[in-house]
């Protein structure tokens, strides 16, 4: 079994694989002051609710925008599984190259969603990830990581606007609303929610015109779903894009499978 876990900004997703069979995904909340002990005693309830018996890991990858957390989860691997867990850098085969102007500060999320989209919906492709931020990957017609552009996330949006509007409050991001909001709590959902939506099919429509061709595109992220059904261009939602893109980069640099 492979172990693969993607540290993002909100949260920690964790995945099982079981030769290319993935097994369960759960998630918590990435808290960066987060003990080494306290990382095993999460990861430990994790492999106990989902009755995993650690003693068949073979191996384990991480890739992560925090790099304090980072390390606790390195160091709590290495002593609850006796693994040493990559870590997804430009250091690795990735069989993607990066053509961006400081290939160093691309986040390591944005490169394992970029080999998960390559490897199911073949290239050029845009990578919409509706996370934190909702960002924009785009590889070319020739498989080159060329770049990237990022929006703020949904929920990002909706916490700016709400702390600085006294008499807004919390809405249902899956309400199913109508554009028109008649409503205050529709009018918010139908901003985000629609809002959203447009921006994501105006982006992709500028990004092919700036390609001079049209691409594929593809959707993760914990928003996907409530998103992208509104979209008028047709985007492929995988909401465990980024493990099977970090399950792609760790078969591509080990002879375990």
């Amino acid at each position: 079994m492979i172990l693969v876990i993607d540290i993002g900004n909100t949260n920690v997703t964790i995945g099982v694989y079981k030769n290319d069979s993935l097994l369960f995904v759960s998630r918590l909340h990435t808290k960066k002051q987060l003990t080494k002990d306290q990382c095993i005693m999460e990861l430990t309830a994790t492999f106990h609710h989902q009755k995993v018996n650690t003693t068949l890991f073979k191996g384990a990858i991480i890739s992560s925008v925090v790099p304090s957390v980072t390390d606790l989860f390195k160091r709590a691997i290495k002593q609850l599984i006796n693994i040493e867990p990559i870590v997804v850098s430009l250091d690795l085969n990735l069989d993607l190259p990066i053509k961006i102007r400081y290939p160093k500060t691309l986040g390591s999320d944005l490169i394992a969603g970029a080999v998960g989209a390559i490897n199911k919906i073949g290239f050029p492709c845009i990578v919409v990830d509706l996370g934190t931020a909702t960002t924009f990957s785009i590889i070319d017609k020739n498989k080159n990581f060329i770049g990237v552009s990022i929006a703020p996330g949904v929920k990002t949006s909706f916490d700016s606007l709400v702390s600085s509007a006294e008499l807004l409050s919390f809405v249902d991001f899956d309400n199913t609303i109508k554009v028109i909001g008649t409503t205050t709590s529709n009018s918010i959902n139908s901003g985000l929610i629609y809002g959203t939506a447009a921006m994501i099919d105006g982006m992709c429509d500028r990004i092919e015109d700036e390609l001079g061709y049209k691409c594929k595109a593809i959707a993760t992220g914990g928003f996907s779903k409530s998103i992208i059904k509104n979209c008028k261009r047709e985007i492929m939602v995988c909401n465990n894009l980024l493990l099977e893109g970090l399950k792609f980069i760790y078969d591509k640099n080990t002879n375990l499978n």
